[in-house]
């Protein structure tokens, strides 16, 4: 099946449409190809890119653009994301299709740096959730995969802390109440490379779930039991390679 082509906009292409751009790339994988514009080009809020990054997902290197008409030609869907943007987009063609999703402009949000960061996370949450949405409804992402799975390497990190955040969100990460960043992550990683297993699974170029393989005990009584905590993307679930490989390794 061929890529879907979606097209965020918004009205600057400073915030909303470029978080939205940054959540498709990193839930829909090669599924999707994804663009961003914006009626007018206000530059890249780095707010953005902080709460971004916050949830695994570089955009730093994202530019803001107006829109281009043969981008928007060429679409299969054309998303809005404020009333600006679905007022002065220019007519699609038949085959577009459109939607409107209405969010607050976080740039617009005023109070000290942390309650503005809020209002972008705020902000950022809602697009993320309407976005996974969306991949689900409309492009089917609950197919069932066999992946591919291999040791974790530092470059699977931002798919594993975004994983591990939404498994925080959703309650079933142990414990854990409130979000980690990537400070947190790397030092995991660091504690557990050559003492534990870390796996990740990938469809395509996809990193869609990960393992850890840890001592259940270091009591005597438990020597050689080990646990095995996995953690899978919202959008799939994963087949018994997990097993295969956690016992041969």
């Amino acid at each position: 099946m061929s890529r879907k082509r979606i097209y965020f906009l918004c009205t600057g292409n400073s915030c909303r449409s470029q978080m939205a751009e940054g959540w498709a790339r990193h839930l829909g994988g090669d599924r999707v190809e994804v663009h961003s514009a914006g009626v007018e080009a206000h530059g890249l809020n780095p707010r953005a890119v902080e709460v971004m990054r916050e949830v695994g997902i570089d955009i730093s290197r994202h530019q803001s653009k107006v829109i281009d008409p043969e981008l928007l030609r060429q679409a299969d869907y054309v998303i809005t994301l404020c009333g600006d943007a679905n007022d002065r987009c220019p007519v699609t063609p038949p085959h577009v299709k459109r939607l409107h999703w209405g969010f607050p402009d976080p740039a617009r949000a005023t109070g000290t740096e942390a309650e503005v960061l809020d209002k972008f996370r705020e902000v950022r949450d809602a697009i993320g959730d309407r976005v996974r949405a969306f991949l689900q409804d409309e492009l089917g992402r609950g197919k069932v995969v066999n992946p591919t799975v291999h040791f974790a390497v530092k470059d699977d990190l931002p798919s594993i802390l975004a994983i591990y955040n939404q498994g925080i969100e959703d309650r079933i990460a142990t414990l854990e109440q409130d979000p980690k960043d990537t400070a947190y992550i790397e030092d995991w990683f660091h504690k557990h490379t050559g003492r534990y297993r870390v796996f990740v699974a990938e469809h395509g170029h996809e990193v869609i779930g990960w393992a850890d393989l840890h001592p259940y005990s270091h009591r005597c009584a438990y020597a050689g039991v080990g646990e095995l905590s996995i953690y899978i993307h919202r959008a799939w679930r994963v087949d018994r390679a997990w097993d295969k490989h956690s016992s041969a390794n």
